[in-house]
């Protein structure tokens, strides 16, 4: 797990006081409180003691794009998973993004976010050179739209989006926040429509995403990369192309980073909350479905130790939305991929995404300097 150095009403000298979740062996644990005391060690902000009631940890500094953070790994195997201790009703809580937002009523949040993203859908197709509803497959949802900057050309950096929606709604027709400011700097968009549920399962939207992702390549086969990036049930599509296999689909992507936004990588508490009334999912979908488990499973190293990962997540996210980012952040770097994780502040599950119509919008920045690789 991740612990990044903010801790708001914090005694003095004391980066962060929190209650953690711990990954140790592909098992999750919970901690007791950590405190973190700023002091000497290998950079100005690492830790000088680690105390904690229950259990040992070690403690290696990780770099983010923002700040310090540390990398906290729990060695107490065996207990139970911090989820499955809480009541039907706290669950379903923590996996409603809408019942955590601070700034509007759950309703009037999910309305400025359609709005939002119809209307930079509109604008991006009025204003940018397009591709629209173009096939990628022969099933009806089996489309996606790209559009392109000033100056078209094959040779572009190509971004591809997945959008969220729990897997049961969201379309590529309201989900092109991003297009415009990523358009004026020369990079090509990308935003793919899948079968959601309960027409699609999660198996075929998982092949209809590497299938997307190999049509780009086959078309564009002179890209300069190819960056994935998925928000919420997007952001666990996306991630579940770390590991696939491109062979069936004839092209192996030329994939250059990827960006992972308030995700979900283990399904199985999905399970337990009524969103899986539509996706019908069973433990062993749920387990052949989650990048977090086929990651801790993978016998292989990433093919592109340099591709790097970005797990991102909003301050306003529930805590289950954290812990799972950043397990898989841990699941990650164990696994040798270059992985940061990023919280970003004062924002929710949905401004997180909304805000990308932003050219100055931290998250804007961050995809166009890893795209651009700018320090």
């Amino acid at each position: 797990m991740v612990l990044t150095s903010r801790g708001k009403g914090a005694p003095a000298g004391l980066l962060s006081v929190e209650r953690i979740a711990v990954s140790s062996e592909g098992n999750c644990h919970t901690g007791r409180t950590v405190l973190l005391l700023q002091g000497a060690g290998p950079g100005p902000r690492q830790t000088q003691v680690l105390k904690d009631l229950d259990a040992p940890f070690r403690v290696v500094p990780s770099e983010g794009l923002h700040g310090t953070s540390m990398d906290v790994t729990g060695e107490n195997p065996g207990r139970e998973a911090s989820w499955k201790k809480m009541s039907k009703e706290e669950l379903e809580i923590q996996y409603s993004p809408s019942s955590w937002v601070v700034r509007r009523g759950a309703e009037e949040t999910l309305r400025t976010y359609s709005q939002i993203g119809d209307e930079a859908t509109k604008r991006a197709q009025a204003t940018r050179g397009s591709l629209l509803h173009v096939p990628y497959g022969d099933r009806e949802r089996e489309r996606l739209d790209i559009y392109f900057p000033e100056d078209e050309s094959e040779a572009l950096p190509f971004f591809v989006f997945f959008h969220g929606g729990y897997w049961q709604s969201g379309s590529k027709d309201s989900s092109a926040f991003m297009v415009s400011p990523l358009t004026a700097q020369g990079v090509a968009v990308v935003v793919v429509s899948y079968d959601i549920a309960p027409k699609g399962t999660l198996d075929q939207m998982v092949d209809q995403v590497t299938q997307s992702i190999a049509f780009v390549q086959k078309r564009y086969p002179c890209n300069e990369g190819i960056y994935l990036c998925g928000h919420s049930a997007g952001a666990h599509l996306a991630a579940m192309m770390l590991l696939a296999n491109w062979t069936k689909h004839g092209a192996t992507p030329n994939l250059k980073g990827f960006f992972l936004v308030s995700g979900i990588y283990d399904l199985e508490p999905i399970m337990h909350i009524p969103e899986n009334e539509a996706l019908l999912m069973t433990l062993e979908d749920a387990q052949r479905n989650s990048p977090q488990r086929c990651l801790e499973v993978a016998l292989t190293q990433p093919v592109d130790a340099a591709c790097p990962v970005l797990v991102i997540v909003g301050q306003h996210d529930s805590p289950e939305y954290h812990r799972q980012s950043r397990e898989f952040y841990q699941a990650l770097r164990r696994g040798g991929w270059k992985a940061s994780f990023e919280e970003l502040d004062d924002v929710d599950h949905f401004e997180i995404i909304w805000n990308l119509t932003q050219k100055d919008y931290v998250l804007t920045q961050m995809i166009l300097k890893t795209i651009f690789q700018e320090s």
